[in-house]
């Protein structure tokens, strides 16, 4: 977090050692957001395409559901996150292995960001603030 309350997401990606991408998560106790259809968050971005995941168990290497999302550089904007379009992925990328279960929304512990695709060179998120909205 920075003085003026963001959380920051910042960092330079590169490919050097197999790398390429960077994420950042929050863990916390079970929360329960079944009464809502969707996240919204308020962020500035870089123009780069991010990642939003959430998690259900603390299992490093378990089930984690995302979706990706475009920044437009410098400017604040509301994104809106339906838990319908949050996907199974396992080992971070979708596996037929993995099915088609939805998003219980009912139990989550994690929310990370993550930004990857080989998107060599510095990137710069900044969160104001994560919502559970309903449609």
């Amino acid at each position: 977090m920075d003085d003026s309350g963001l959380a920051v997401f910042a960092g330079r990606l590169s490919s050097d050692r197999k790398g390429g991408f960077a994420s950042v998560r929050t863990v916390f106790d079970a929360q329960d957001f079944s009464g809502y259809d969707s996240f919204k968050v308020r962020l500035k971005g870089d123009g780069r395409r991010y990642d939003f995941r959430v998690r259900n168990s603390a299992d490093a290497d378990g089930l984690v559901y995302g979706c990706g999302f475009d920044t437009e550089a410098g400017d604040w904007q509301e994104v809106d996150l339906p838990f319908s379009e949050l996907h199974p992925l396992a080992g971070g990328r979708e596996d037929e292995d993995v099915g088609d279960a939805p998003f219980d929304s009912s139990s989550v512990i994690q929310i990370c960001f993550l930004v990857a695709e080989q998107q060599k060179g510095n990137f710069n998120l900044q969160i104001d603030w994560i919502k559970a909205v309903k449609a």
